[in-house]
């Protein structure tokens, strides 16, 4: 007959190798996921790719020289990344505020953490 200490046992080494199976599954669906985001970026980069080769090709079709076309598109792409680089900085703006809001001064316990994400936070916006 079991014991209690022996049942109790068996039910630690059970909640020890059921957690260590959720981890594997998690740790899994995470591969995937990342996987799955890198295939999609490498198909929306060939998209890009193709619809620049396409516009060019249709201000070329359209009696624009070869010159001005890759200009036009050059300068569309430059409006393009300073519009997403100007976005991404208010992001980043508006996450360090957040975690200034979030934080309270006065109580210890999160002061450390608070320290480090801000510090973490001014880190990229330097």
């Amino acid at each position: 007959m079991f014991t209690l200490g022996k049942m109790l046992g068996l039910a630690a080494i059970n909640g020890v190798a059921h957690s260590t199976h959720l981890f594997q599954k998690f740790l899994s669906g995470m591969i995937i996921v990342i996987v799955l985001a890198v295939i999609s970026s490498i198909m929306l980069a060939a998209l890009i790719v193709g619809g620049i080769f396409a516009l060019y090709a249709s201000l070329v079709n359209a009696g624009l020289a070869s010159l001005p076309a890759i200009l036009v598109i050059v300068g569309l792409l430059a409006v393009i990344t300073a519009m997403l680089f100007g976005i991404t900085l208010w992001q980043m703006k508006q996450l360090k505020d957040g975690a200034e809001a979030a934080i309270n001064p006065k109580a210890a316990d999160h002061q450390g953490i608070g320290g480090i994400v801000l510090s973490f936070i001014e880190g990229f916006s330097d």
